[in-house]
């Protein structure tokens, strides 16, 4: 939609504040996050800040996943999907694609591991030319990566995740230290799960590699701010990526985990006792098994089993006395299997997403085809072809609006083409805002814009244009040019789609007493019968507009509606 976009600061105060309730959730859980989350739903709603309203979907589905209600995090997740389609909203509907990728948020698709894997592809393949606030980015950055992660896919996970951060620093440093910390712990665990499974499988370069990658960031994620429990996960993610390089990490992990008036919760300790298990069994000293023991006891398997295997085979390798048992060798044998499953996978995905970049080409090729440049909103040929469908789908009736901005020439004159462009791209942000599913807008050339209205009467079509002009009217443009106001003229007309050119032409003539009148105002033409309007031929009796001035439509009408019925 529009290349420009008048925001306001309780505006974007409202969305950061609705993405960090969804990290502070995840952060340990906030009490307070349903009811706070739904008072920013009811200003948003208010407001009419539609975005808003979706980044609040997004956090309740957060929300609800965390408290374990799977069944509303899903509905919030398809809620988040339906409204970021009708509004054309790609980043958030890459959110909402990149969370229904992942079972928690898939629902009971019976289909559920191809589709799965086709809603990650194409969101990954929105944000790579979707434009959104910074916050709105890093998000889906960050739900990609991490339907990435859980498919131990760590090299497409890990670049969803540079690219979150890469989002991040677009914003005043500090401003988002919350979600930034999170993006690096998913990071670094992406990072460690990828050498767990290395070190599984004595790729012992492979594992260098991996520390090498983390520590050129580390740096860097140490300057943001983030809570204790954050904080701790980091550094025992560090610890743990560190003693699987091959580093002795005993002492710090340990005094972590025995730090007093700093108990570390389950997962962070967990984290530790892996650390310290590695730590031995890389000395060769004793205390390795009881560790890793530790460490199998308090992993999640279902989301940190990468861990959790690297535990059990630490647990026996240490059985083995330094010799190859037998369960040593099947435990090796199932993690080269899982290894070359793991590159299928990586591959297959990889084609996923390159043949979603070529729909994805097409599809927008064509789209551009039928959209202004400056506005976003549809062309002529989108008018063309728009006709053409509801005809085939039997509509009976449209209405027809024919706007016009009222002196556009004094804004360029007085306030520069610039302002003038971005006057275009308001309104037609504004025409856009007021349709309904079925409805088009579409910019005719310079400051001329149609709506059609599919199904609509005279009088629906007269009230939906007083809408979309006193709409026009509220707008402020002061951030564009100091002193800068703009109204609209609209000339309406309803009939059979059968009857274009006559609507056209009496939208046309009712939009020259509109702007004759004044300007900023509605004007509709009369319903007299066809046989009673002078100096016209007759036409269909069902075609009530009124005809304009001789040649009126001319300057307006379409070359493929060149006759009625054409």
């Amino acid at each position: 939609m529009p290349i420009i976009e008048l925001r306001s600061t309780a505006r974007d105060d409202a969305r950061r504040r609705a993405f960090q309730l969804a990290y502070e959730a995840q952060d340990g859980g906030t009490p307070h996050a349903p009811a706070a989350i739904e008072a920013i739903a009811r200003e948003a709603h208010r407001s009419g800040w539609d975005d808003i309203r979706r980044a609040c979907l997004f956090s309740r589905a957060i929300v609800a996943r965390v408290d374990g209600d799977d069944a509303e995090a899903s509905a919030d997740v398809a809620a988040l999907i339906d409204s970021s389609v009708a509004a054309d909203d790609q980043v958030m509907l890459a959110i909402g694609l990149g969370l229904r990728s992942t079972e928690a948020f898939s629902g009971s698709d019976p289909n559920s591991a191809m589709s799965r894997d086709a809603d990650l592809a194409r969101g990954v393949v929105l944000l790579e030319r979707a434009e959104g606030h910074p916050i709105e980015r890093m998000a889906a950055h960050k739900v990609c990566g991490v339907a990435f992660s859980t498919r131990s896919l760590f090299e497409l996970g890990d670049e969803q995740y540079r690219a979150a951060l890469a989002a991040g620093r677009e914003e005043p440093p500090g401003t988002l230290d919350t979600v930034l910390a999170q993006i690096a712990c998913n990071m670094v665990e992406t990072q460690v799960c990828w050498a767990a499974m290395l070190r599984q499988l004595g790729d012992r370069c492979g594992v260098g590699e991996r520390w090498r990658s983390w520590s050129a960031r580390a740096e860097a994620m140490a300057g943001f701010e983030m809570s204790p429990g954050v904080r701790a996960e980091l550094t025992a993610l560090g610890l743990v990526l560190e003693a699987v390089a091959g580093h002795d990490t005993v002492a710090p992990a340990r005094e972590l985990l025995e730090a007093a008036g700093r108990p570390p919760n389950r997962r962070t300790a967990a984290l530790l006792q892996l650390a310290i298990a590695l730590g031995h069994a890389g000395a060769g000293d004793g205390g390795a098994a009881q560790s890793a023991q530790s460490a199998a006891a308090l992993l999640d398997t279902s989301l940190q089993n990468h861990l959790y295997d690297l535990a059990l085979l630490v647990d026996a390798e240490v059985e083995a006395g330094g010799g190859e048992s037998a369960g040593l060798r099947y435990g090796r044998r199932q993690v080269e299997q899982r290894w070359v499953r793991r590159l299928s996978s990586l591959a297959a995905m990889q084609s996923l997403i390159q043949s979603e970049r070529v729909a994805e080409q097409i599809e927008r090729l064509n789209r551009h085809a039928h959209l202004d440049d400056l506005t976003g909103i549809g062309n002529r040929r989108a008018l063309g072809e728009y006709l053409t469908e509801i005809k085939r789908d039997e509509v009976t009736s449209i209405g027809l609006v024919l706007l016009d901005v009222d002196d556009f020439k004094s804004v360029n004159d007085l306030h520069g083409h610039l302002a003038g462009d971005a006057v275009l791209v308001e309104i037609a942000r504004t025409l856009h805002a007021g349709l309904r599913a079925g409805d088009l807008a579409a910019r005719l050339g310079g400051d001329e814009f149609v709506v059609i209205l599919a199904g609509a009467g005279l009088d629906d079509t007269r009230r939906r244009a007083a809408d979309l002009v006193g709409a026009l009217a509220e707008s402020g443009f002061d951030e564009l040019s100091t002193g800068l106001r703009v109204t609209l003229s609209a000339g309406v007309s309803a009939g059979p789609p059968a009857c274009v050119p006559d609507l056209w032409a009496g939208a046309d003539a009712a939009l020259y007493r509109a702007k004759a009148g004044g300007g900023g105002r509605v004007q509709a033409v009369g319903a007299a019968p066809p046989e009673q309007r002078a100096g016209t031929a007759p036409v269909d009796a069902g075609c009530y507009a009124a005809s304009g001035p001789a040649g009126s439509a001319s300057a307006f009408l379409p070359s493929w509606q060149a006759a009625p019925g054409a």
